[in-house]
């Protein structure tokens, strides 16, 4: 990747393009200093566009979205109009103003939903189980429409789960982590989870950011799949253990699973 580009990313209002937690992300990546920032919401078509017009990108990665799959549930019409009608808005806002962008859609492994099929392919049908995951198969279609019906290089990418350190606590990896480091600190004492049968595969996100980056880079616009199967996690009610490292004085901390609960409490063990 040619880290020499000038990157402009767009923030929701210029409170957030100000505001240190915000930008915390492109601060630890060591490139706040080189990101322009513009203030465009994704369900206000006239900030998107001006957006275009002033930033004149070579390429568009649309990563922004309502991202909580329960969420949606409670905010279906937002979770509608932000997810899919906010791709729409771009794909318009790039036919209108400058129709040789490259665009980006980060679409996700949620269209398939309740699909059993294993392994599954590109010829997987969709079956989307959430407002999350309905509005994103919308905007996956019209990413589709515009480059076919308008000649827009516009390419979807299904990405399963992908994790790195800037992965917010609201999500499981970072809330067992964070609940891990507390608990040996002796700052809590336990962690409360939900759905312990839960299984998932993550990739690195690093890799999946380059992977999109190389999405743009071929001759012809297509859709792709991605995974990069690290590991599989597993939360389950049983005797199973996870174990978290802590270097210091090579001790590591247990996390045991009580049968029947969706409580772990984590316990100091010494490991030979």
């Amino acid at each position: 990747m040619d880290t020499s580009n000038s990157i402009t990313s767009l923030a929701r209002n210029n409170d957030s393009i100000l505001d240190p937690i915000q930008s915390y992300g492109i601060q630890h990546l060591g490139i706040y200093e080189r990101v322009k920032l513009l203030p465009a919401d994704l369900i206000d078509a006239a900030s998107i566009a001006e957006a275009i017009e002033i930033a004149e990108p070579h390429e568009i990665y649309h990563l922004a979205a309502q991202s909580f799959v329960r969420a949606s549930f409670e905010q279906p019409t937002a979770s509608g109009d932000i997810n899919g009608l906010g791709v729409t808005r771009i794909l318009d806002a790039i036919r209108n103003t400058n129709p040789g962008i490259r665009f980006y859609q980060a679409s996700t492994s949620e269209l398939y939903g309740n699909v059993n099929a294993r392994p599954k392919t590109e010829d997987t049908p969709f079956r989307p189980a959430s407002p999350y995951a309905a509005a994103k198969l919308y905007g996956y279609w019209m990413t589709g429409i515009y480059r076919e019906s308008y000649g827009i290089y516009a390419v979807n990418g299904i990405l399963f789960n992908h994790e790195s350190p800037l992965r917010g606590m609201e999500f499981v990896t970072r809330k067992i982590s964070n609940a891990a480091a507390k608990i040996a600190l002796g700052l809590e004492k336990e962690i409360a989870l939900g759905n312990l049968e839960a299984k998932r595969d993550w990739g690195y996100a690093p890799e999946y950011v380059e992977s999109m980056w190389l999405m743009l880079q071929q001759d012809e616009p297509d859709d792709y799949t991605l995974l990069i199967p690290i590991f599989r996690f597993f939360i389950q009610p049983m005797s199973s253990k996870l174990f978290v490292s802590k270097e210091r004085n090579s001790r590591w901390y247990l996390l045991g699973f009580r049968k029947n609960s969706s409580q772990a409490a984590l316990n100091s063990a010494n490991v030979s």
